[in-house]
């Protein structure tokens, strides 16, 4: 996670206020008791979190759009903000929660807590992009090029294998671009048959900053890799499921669920 939401700090502080009473000084008795909208949707997170199986259940939707103001502040600031961040090319945005396996979704229409690997409308927006890789012919290739259709050829075989499931042929296949001896002209050559970025675009912080973008062709995903002085140390494409640095785990939820258990408990004891 980044940080701790005001819900983990109201946890560890505990703050009594002037009547002896431990609830978080943002919120009085009785607003607390009047935001019921709000206390139900993170009752139904914390219900998807102690029950959802990642491989086997669908993502759990907890619909916010209807949500009043005041009970949209009190999730916003149970959750807080965790270590992904995802923006979609058609305008949606995903913010991972410091309890990981669990978001917040916003469209231009509706918004929604997710609890999920990560939410659906990832893997939805790459799904409609073209799966095959196009090896150009040798002819076709551009002077000063030197490794591009080998690594093509590569990515052509990983992505025909998982066209119809990403997760098929024993998880991602990975071609390290800064290992490999690549010319600006195979750069510019692996850039067009890729099709440049596709319409996803994933910021993981939890290691350092990651950055994963979705190619043209699906299940091609871009990862680049920086150090503490924004310098890339680490390029490659994986071809798979979207990229491990970006989804919760199943033993994530678990945590998640009796962190949120014991934020709740500092908010309503």
């Amino acid at each position: 996670m980044i940080g701790p939401s005001l819900g983990d700090a109201f946890l560890a502080l505990r703050p009594t206020n002037p009547d002896g009473d431990q609830r978080p000084r943002g919120f009085s008795d009785a607003e607390l008791a009047a935001m019921t909208a709000g206390r139900a949707a993170l009752d139904a997170a914390l219900a998807a979190l102690r029950g959802h199986r990642i491989d086997t259940d669908p993502p759990v939707r907890i619909d916010l759009s209807a949500l009043p103001e005041a009970d949209a502040r009190l999730v916003d600031e149970v959750l807080g903000e965790g270590e992904v961040q995802v923006k979609l090319a058609d305008g949606t945005r995903v913010q991972e929660s410091v309890m990981p396996g669990l978001w917040r979704v916003k469209t231009a229409a509706a918004s929604w807590l997710e609890v999920a690997d990560i939410p659906a409308v990832v893997r939805e927006a790459v799904r409609p992009l073209p799966a095959a890789v196009v090896v150009p012919a040798e002819d076709r290739i551009p002077r000063g090029a030197m490794n591009i259709r080998p690594v093509l050829g590569e990515l052509r075989d990983a992505a025909a294998a998982r066209a119809d499931d990403p997760r098929a042929g024993g998880g991602w296949h990975e071609v390290n671009l800064t290992l490999l001896p690549m010319t600006p002209v195979d750069l510019m050559v692996l850039e067009t048959q890729l099709g440049g970025d596709g319409p996803v675009d994933i910021l993981s912080r939890g290691y350092g900053n990651c950055r994963i973008v979705s190619t043209g062709i699906r299940n091609v995903w871009r990862l680049m890799y920086f150090n503490a002085d924004d310098k890339m140390i680490l390029h490659v494409l994986q071809v798979g499921d979207v990229p491990a640095a970006a989804l919760a785990a199943q033993d994530d939820l678990a945590d998640s669920a009796e962190r949120l258990h014991d934020i709740l408990g500092a908010y309503y004891s």
